[in-house]
């Protein structure tokens, strides 16, 4: 608040430097914050992807089956998967319906695009409210896959905010033997 702080705080942010912690110390205004006089909307906090990993099962939410390595071979099947967090919700007679669109991109070595899914939305309804969710989709490593280092990119839309998150995931293509 910027009717709490005191002048010679103000002169030292307008000059570049916030006041530490540490009483005596300072450091840098980090300018990509946001600033404390924005408002943050605290109906729409931000959408998150927690925990995204390779997986050959899914048993609960959580429980997991992970590889025991990020090397696969062309043509192997496997589960991506992940959670979201703070979900929108439309709310209606017969309960509070999520929507999630997603789709996903092998980037190859060359850091070009080498196969894309997409899948057709997902929606569910619950009785109760809910703000997370957790999501798996089956793929192919696409046989024609050459050897390298690859990164899945991972694009998730809260159809009901309408607001996107990514995150991506290392993996390398490796030869069968």
């Amino acid at each position: 608040n910027v009717a709490e702080k005191s002048p010679a705080t103000l002169e030292k942010q307008i000059a570049g430097v916030q006041e530490s912690s540490v009483p005596g110390e300072e450091k840098p205004v980090d300018e990509n914050k946001q600033s404390d006089c924005e408002e943050k909307d605290p109906q729409r906090p931000a959408l998150i992807v927690q925990n995204p990993c390779f997986v050959s099962r899914v048993k609960a939410w959580g429980v997991l089956d992970r590889f025991s390595t990020d090397c696969f071979t062309p043509g192997q099947e496997l589960i991506v998967y992940f959670e979201l967090e703070n979900l929108s919700s439309n709310d209606s007679v017969d309960g509070h319906t999520t929507t999630i669109d997603t789709v996903l991109r092998l980037i190859g070595p060359d850091d070009k695009l080498a196969h894309e899914w997409r899948f057709d939305p997902i929606a569910e309804t619950c009785h109760s409210h809910r703000h997370d969710y957790f999501a798996r989709y089956l793929v192919q490593i696409p046989a024609a896959a050459s050897q390298g280092a690859y990164r899945l990119e991972i694009a998730v839309t809260d159809a009901v905010a309408e607001r996107t998150v990514q995150t991506q995931l290392p993996l390398e293509v490796c030869s069968e033997e």
